[in-house]
């Protein structure tokens, strides 16, 4: 039997959700959220939670083994699937910096067995315990709630700072189970070789009131902020090692402080690292205002860094300071004194307590180095000439009619093209021969002695004068896929002319000035070529026994257009040629950024 989500939903998950293949997913995508699995045609109780544009997941699904055919509803806020021994319910929750979600079972019996089981599914994710605290952490002041113990830290397994802040990712909280009449008990949380578990005491199975609430329990708090509170002394200077796997440049950095009352003042400090210590300082910030609100709090550093490892810290003034942190394998050094914040210390004091195992809620904001920018561009001009002539002949007079028509052609096509590059150079001496695209003219011409009919088709047009050039050209093409399409507007034109001329002798003389000029550089990266406008125009007009036609040709990229007339006067005439064409190609910027890896928290892999 099919598991369909329901034609009709609330409006409370219409605003919420958008849906897509018997899968709800959230329209806020900062910690976007699937229900279901978009895979599948079914709806599967499972939730898929994204970070950083699906840059790191974890879907978590919930193994059942009863055969009755759930269904699926919604209720308000909450997405609801059910079957005859459970209940599930999908909804937000207002937990933490950023809200978190609920995957909450309810048992309606007394289940077969005391532990409900996940499969997980996750992409650039460590999972990391989160004890109960020792006797000496909670003698240094440090504070772990009750839903923490036994939690899970989530980290993105190789990157920190910038928009991933600390790197964390979410957090999974201890679920807390409650039967029928509020009697509570914690439940076991446990990750290992992609399966979550979730044990509830069997004595608390066998006695409870059912139906049982937060069975599994599994809260997914949305937020990149250490789940335990450690406290700092007056004037200490605290810092965590964190890795930069390539260089770049600090302009700020962020931490996690406040006070439990009043207000007082932290300084931002990083130092470099020799042999697992913190060694020179690098840099520090002035003074930050720190208060009993509980927030992300920032100063201005400036520090070049390379690939290596550093020390981000803060130093205190008279007034103690809260700050979060999560367990892992961290470094973590402090040193207690009377004057480090007044004059952060240079180098760090010898002799620090270490306290490892604390990634400190604190992160800096960086510019990468690695950036390139490259520019290509081709611009060749070429060829002007210009001819004239001068004759004398006896009178002749001749009219002439001429049409010209142009077809129209469209055409359009998709390719894949792969990058390549091509310098050719050519010299050649022609009687200049300029072309428009696709034009035919025909003409009658009667003289003196006769008639003659005559018609021609050019695939480019013509202009007379003869030219010696010489030109080069560059052309760079770049890897793409790209569609184009060409079109032909028709054009049709008529002309009539009469002409008189009077000659025998012909006396012409032409000179022709051909230049290119051709600037190249190449780009490494993405190169975009475009031609944009070629022309060629060439006008004739001469005192001659035969037909005379001006012809002007346009040709730009994909459009071309022709018009021929023919004007003949008797005695001498001056005949001017010109024909240009400007070809302007490849004009490209790429813009390579290498998106760093950056400072990442060096943990113990929990699975």
């Amino acid at each position: 039997m099919a598991i369909k989500i329901p034609q009709t939903i609330s409006s409370e998950i219409a605003d919420k959700y958008t849906t897509e293949n018997n899968t709800f997913i959230t329209k806020e995508k900062e910690y976007e959220t699937e229900i279901g699995d978009i895979k599948q045609p079914d709806f599967i109780p499972q939730i898929k939670i994204k970070r950083w544009d699906n840059e790191c997941n974890a879907s978590f699904r919930l193994v059942d083994d009863e055969q009755t055919a759930p269904t699926v509803s919604t209720d308000s806020e909450k997405i609801a699937w059910s079957n005859t021994k459970k209940d599930i319910k999908f909804y937000d929750i207002g937990i933490g910096e950023g809200g978190g979600f609920e995957f909450e079972i309810i048992l309606k019996e007394k289940p077969k067995t005391n532990i409900i089981q996940f499969t997980i599914q996750s992409k650039e994710l460590e999972f990391y315990y989160q004890p109960a605290l020792t006797q000496d952490e909670i003698d240094e002041g440090c504070e772990r709630p009750e839903d923490v113990v036994g939690s899970y830290a989530v980290y993105h397994k190789s990157k920190a700072n910038n928009k991933y802040k600390a790197g964390k990712a979410f957090h999974i909280y201890r679920p807390k189970i409650i039967d029928n009449v509020g009697t509570e008990v914690w439940g076991e949380l446990n990750i290992e070789n992609d399966i979550m578990t979730v044990t509830i005491p069997q004595d608390f199975i066998d006695k409870a009131v059912y139906p049982v609430r937060h069975a599994a329990g599994a809260t997914f708090g949305y937020t990149s902020v250490g789940a335990s509170v450690n406290s700092s002394g007056t004037e200490d200077i605290w810092v965590a090692q964190y890795l930069s796997s390539e260089a770049g440049t600090i302009t700020s950095m962020s931490s996690y402080n406040y006070l439990d009352s009043g207000s007082g003042n932290i300084k931002l400090v990083i130092y470099d690292d020799s042999s697992d210590e913190p060694n020179n300082l690098q840099a520090n910030s002035s003074a930050v205002a720190i208060s009993s609100t509980q927030e992300w709090v920032s100063g201005s550093v400036s520090a070049s860094i390379s690939a290596a490892n550093y020390w981000l810290g803060f130093s205190t003034d008279s007034t103690p300071v809260r700050w979060r942190y999560d367990s892992n394998s961290t470094l973590t050094r402090y040193k207690a004194g009377s004057t480090y914040y007044t004059t952060v210390p240079d180098p760090y004091p010898a002799s620090p307590t270490t306290i490892d195992g604390r990634t400190q809620s604190v992160y800096v904001t960086y510019t990468a180095s690695g950036t390139t920018t490259s520019t290509s561009s081709t611009t060749t001009t070429t060829s002007s000439s210009t001819s004239s002539s001068t004759s004398s002949s006896t009178t002749t007079t001749s009219s002439s009619t001429s049409s010209t028509t142009s077809t129209t052609t469209t055409s359009s096509s998709t390719s894949s093209s792969t990058s390549t590059s091509t310098t050719t150079t050519s010299s050649s001496t022609s009687s200049s021969t300029s072309t428009s695209t696709t034009t035919t003219s025909s003409s009658t011409t009667t003289t003196q002695t006769g008639t003659t009919t005559s018609s021609s088709t050019s695939t480019t047009t013509t202009s007379s004068s003869t030219s010696s050039s010489t030109s080069s050209s560059t052309t760079t093409t770049s890897s793409s896929s790209s569609t184009s399409s060409s079109t032909t507007t028709t054009s049709s034109s008529s002309s009539s002319s009469s002409s008189t001329s009077s000659s025998t002798t012909t006396t012409s003389s032409s000179s022709s000035t051909s230049s290119s000029t051709t600037s190249t550089s190449s780009s490494s990266s993405t190169t975009q070529t475009e031609t944009t406008t070629s022309s060629s125009t060439s006008s004739t007009t001469s005192s001659s026994t035969s037909t005379t036609t001006t012809s002007s040709s346009t040709s730009t990229t994909t459009t071309s257009s022709s018009t021929s007339s023919t004007t003949t006067t008797s005695s001498s005439t001056t005949t001017t040629s010109s024909s240009t064409s400007t070809t302007t190609t490849s004009s490209s910027t790429s813009t390579t950024t290498t998106d760093l890896d950056a400072l990442y928290i060096r943990g113990k892999k929990v699975y």
